[in-house]
């Protein structure tokens, strides 16, 4: 008897069938006109949900860690830009020209923070900027509200329009210019 003759791995087939056997070296196959073809076992429906929850754990982690990364470089950006530069951003007393070269760092972080929070996630969305997004709302409004900021609500609106502006145009830029650049061209 051949060593893998259509009966044997048919006999085989049928006990890992009835047993259950998730072995994935463990050929499945079907007999054609004239031969054997070989595929890859499909997975059980209880591997396919270990791997569909693993997965969706694997890509809400690595959100959490594109959204942590984006932010930590978003803020070392606000830092030297605003705080080591200028000793932060006050109206009526920084000149002009400091608000508006710490307007531009403030925008270029937060782009920096966008476009890292887009390459780090493992979902290509505008979900890790969305988050980015609405945590500087949250965090300026609790900000206002402890006081903290002692600028004028209109100032310090535009200053977080611009943060979200920046952190949208820096995610927008990952996934349509920069991915785009680098894929294979087609001939």
């Amino acid at each position: 008897m051949i060593e893998n003759s259509p009966v044997k791995l048919l006999a085989l087939e049928f006990h890992n069938f009835s047993t259950g056997n998730t072995v994935d070296h463990q050929p499945s196959f079907y007999i054609g006109r004239k031969s054997i073809f070989f595929r890859r076992r499909k997975a059980t429906f209880s591997e396919h949900t270990k791997f569909s929850t693993m997965q969706t754990i694997k890509n809400i982690l690595g959100t959490l860690l594109a959204f942590i990364l984006g932010y930590a470089v978003m803020v070392v950006g606000l830092y030297l830009s605003q705080d080591l530069f200028f000793g932060g951003i006050h109206i009526g007393e920084t000149m002009l020209w400091q608000v508006a070269i710490a307007g531009f760092g403030a925008v270029a972080s937060a782009f920096a923070g966008g476009f890292v929070a887009g390459k780090i996630a493992p979902v290509k969305t505008f979900l890790p900027q969305i988050i980015l997004a609405g945590e500087t709302v949250i965090e300026s409004i609790y900000l206002y509200l402890t006081g903290v900021f002692t600028n004028p609500l209109w100032f310090d609106i535009l200053s977080e329009l611009t943060l979200m502006v920046g952190i949208v145009a820096g995610g927008y830029y990952y996934l349509n210019v920069y991915r785009k650049d680098r894929q294979p061209k087609t001939t």
